[in-house]
This record gives C-alpha cells, structure tokens and sequence, in this order.
C-alpha cells in the first residue's frame, strides 16, 4: 500500500503514522503538512505544503492508492476564521478533487460527532443514519458536517473508490487532546445551572488502532467512532479536577461570544454557540464500528478522560 496522510504533523497522525510504518503491506506513507511530522522513518516521505494547494501531481508522482484526510484547523480564533473555512472546506475539497483525478482506490475521512449537532431534542443515541444537523454558528461543527457531506457526495461520483468517513468524539489520552485540548486547560468548567449532559470521549489507542485498521483492511462505509459508555459534564470536571462554576445561560452565551470576539482565546476558544456542546445531548452509537472490526468493546469514556489526567492532563 502506498498511503498519502494529510495534516501528518497533527495529535492524530502522530499516534495512527507509526502503526502504518511498522505494518508489513505498507510500502510507503507521504505525510503532507505545512510542519514536519513527529517522527522519521525510511518508508515516510514528507511534503512541506498547504493542502490548499492541488495534490494531483503528489498523487500520480508517488503512486498513491490511498488517502487519508486528517488536516483540519480545530478552533480558530475570531481573526483567523477565514483561514479556518479555506483549510477545512476548500481544502477539503481539493483533496477530494485529487482523489478523484488520481483514482485512488480508497479514502478515509475523519469527521466527527459534532457533525450532529447539540441540540435539546436529539435522540438518545445518535446513529449513523441520523441527519446531520450541525450548530452553524459553532465553526467546528459545521464545518465538519459540510466537509462530511463532501465526502459523501464524492463516493456518488466516484463509483471505483471506497470510502471509509469516520465521525469521532473527542479524543483525549496521555499524549494529550484534540479537539477539547483548549477546554481542559482552562481553571474552571461553565456549568449552566439545570443541565449536566452526558459527553463522550475516545482513547486516543482506539483510535489509532481504529484508523489503522480501516485504512489496512480497507474497511468502507460511514462509522460513529467513540468511547464505550458516557461521563455527565459533572464527572468530567470531577476527574479533571476542576471547579464547576454555575452561570446562567443567558449570561454565559453573550459573555464567551464577546470574549472570542475580542481575540480573548486562553478564555473563550470558541464563540457562544459552542456552549450547547455542553448544555444539550449529542451522544453517538458505536456498535456499527464495532460490528466492522469484530470487537467486543473499547476503552470506555472515563478510562480515556483518567489517562489523559494521569499523564498530560496533570495540573
């Protein structure tokens, strides 16, 4: 196999590329990224490039039959969120574009359970069936949900490529975070006062394995990718050792959305339409992932939040 990764300098590619150096059918991996990846090894190549830039040639020059589309840009600030659109939409779309000039035999695209949105009346348990309905003032959100819809309007178009869409919970674990890396690190959590939803986290192990084994087995179809079990709001801030701090809803909305606004990110990394994440429900079924891989369970969502705490995640 012969596998292109883009945003392989990220936390996520830093855990799945060793797993594909070592593996036996893999001929060679091209990280492309604007940094250099974290490791060397003699089967990596590395491009030194923006993903905005068109990927075709890289393709066909290095003979790839597979893509794997991590690069993402997770919070932006108020003043880069046109970067932001650029790298996780036009880019998206360019690398989807790529793949289909090369006719790569195979995709995998990380998406994320944020694509669902948080919303009072979600179900219980969100499937992969359910609609996408992202909070479209929450950038992460919905540019993951309209980055996920890309995706599968591509497969329609592309009848000789499989493809693997993966929508992950946040990913926490003793090499730290991803998506919630700016949440944990603030002194206090926010709590409106009469909700404490339930929240989902993935060790970042299982997700490497995951990804690894979607991409060696070319496993395709769309998978939830999350922890087994949930923690309440009010658990997560018990294991991570920070204070709950009651603020009334109609307070802490405009209050986070000035505090972006105004570039104030070591605060608030993300405007106030992030706070229904952790106001309303947007639990997601991962018995689908499961079924794919023959396995039983993953860590649960409180063993991934204990490693992170234990190791990275101490104060």
């Amino acid at each position: 196999m012969r596998i292109l990764v883009t945003g392989s300098s990220g936390y996520i590619a830093s855990l799945l590329l060793p797993k594909l150096l070592d593996h036996p059918d893999v001929e060679m991996v091209v990280g492309v990224d604007r940094k250099p990846p974290r490791i060397e090894h003699p089967k990596l190549q590395v491009i030194l490039d923006d993903i905005l830039n068109p990927l075709d040639d890289d393709l066909h020059r290095w003979q790839i039959d597979t893509v794997v589309h991590l690069a993402f840009v997770l919070s932006p600030s108020r003043w880069r969120r046109s970067r932001a659109r650029r790298v996780n939409i036009r880019g998206a779309r360019r690398v989807l574009e790529a793949c289909q000039a090369a006719k790569v035999k195979h995709v995998v695209w990380f998406s994320s359970t944020a694509a669902y949105g948080a919303y009072p009346d979600n179900p219980s348990t969100l499937s992969e069936d359910t609609p996408l309905q992202p909070n479209v003032r929450f950038p992460y959100s919905h540019h993951k949900a309209e980055s996920d819809s890309m995706a599968r309007r591509f497969l329609e178009r592309s009848p000789g490529t499989s493809l693997t869409l993966l929508r992950g919970c946040p990913v926490v674990g003793p090499n730290g975070g991803s998506a919630v890396q700016g949440w944990f690190s603030k002194p206090f959590f926010p709590r409106i006062p009469g909700f404490d939803p339930q929240m989902q986290f993935i060790h970042e192990e299982d997700l490497a394995e995951i990804l690894a084994r979607c991409i060696i087995e070319q496993i395709p179809g769309v998978y939830n990718v999350t922890g087994d079990g949930t923690v309440a709001l009010s658990q997560v801030a018990y294991v991570l050792k920070k204070r709950l701090v009651p603020i009334p809803a109609w307070l802490l909305y405009p209050i986070t959305s000035f505090l972006w606004g105004v570039g104030l990110s070591n605060i608030a990394d993300a405007p106030g339409a992030g706070i229904d994440f952790i106001r309303y429900p947007w639990v997601a079924s991962n018995d689908r992932i499961k079924e794919a891989l023959g396995v039983a369970s993953f860590r649960t969502s409180r063993q991934a939040l204990e490693a992170y705490r234990s190791n990275s995640g101490k104060a």
